[in-house]
């Protein structure tokens, strides 16, 4: 049986197509998948990598911001408290400023907490006072040695006010040359009326005070050098 040079060309035609499929469903095919999946690897390596060096970036900055808050701490010793303690923080406001000034109130308000504000504790405190210009910057010197963290975030002066001035007559007495004693007397009246306070030097302040501290629970146990038994009729704090 003779074969023609036709047949003799297709058939080694599909001998060729027939290794070159072989080549690759059983050798270039497994290479591909496998180079496919390398790739993969590489890629979610890499992305390993550059979340490893981004955790190193934002490790080593943190320990530079702790750092930093440790130096913080550092300056600010003892000035701040382990909690707010309200009855000596009134106390010694109180005292300090009515040492420099008049008719002073107090008011304490706690302001929200954000949560970059960590173990740190921000508390508003507001004094109204009239004093004098000498008598405000000796407050504020005061408050620089205070015990606590405290800073100035406002200040308000104002000259529009009034202070109440207590009038009185004194009583006289005269006599004459005979030898007789004539007492002439007048009634003793009081009255209390408004004058304007640039006649005395006084001015009005309002003056807002950042109160910071530690957020650590207040103790139960605690003691007041101030709080004296039966004082003003009993424990004023509970």
């Amino acid at each position: 049986m003779s074969i023609s040079k036709r047949e003799r060309i297709l058939i080694f035609a599909v001998i060729i197509i027939a290794a070159i499929g072989a080549y690759y469903m059983l050798y270039l095919k497994p290479c591909l998948d496998d180079i496919s999946a390398l790739n993969a690897d590489v890629t979610v390596l890499q992305q390993e990598k550059d979340d490893a060096a981004l955790q190193n970036a934002q490790s080593a900055q943190l320990l530079e911001d702790i750092a930093k808050m440790e130096t913080d701490l550092a300056l600010y010793g003892d000035t701040i408290t382990h909690t707010f303690d309200q009855p000596p923080v009134l106390v010694y406001l109180s005292d300090t400023v009515n040492t420099y000034a008049d008719k002073s109130t107090i008011d304490f308000e706690r302001t929200e907490q954000t949560e970059e504000a960590g173990l740190i504790q921000r508390y508003t405190i507001t004094v109204r006072m009239v004093a004098t210009y000498d008598g405000l910057k000796q407050l504020i010197a005061a408050l620089e040695d205070a015990p606590y963290l405290m800073r100035i975030s406002e200040l308000s002066l104002s000259t529009d006010i009034e202070v109440p001035v207590v009038n009185q007559e004194e009583t006289a007495d005269t006599g004459d040359d005979a030898g007789t004693d004539t007492t002439a007397s007048t009634d003793t009246a009081s009255s209390e009326t408004q004058v304007d306070a640039s006649l005395y030097k006084l001015i009005g302040v309002e003056m807002t005070l950042d109160f910071y501290c530690l957020s650590e629970p207040l103790s139960d146990d605690a003691i007041y050098s101030f709080d004296t038994p039966r004082q003003y009729g009993g424990d004023i704090f509970y």
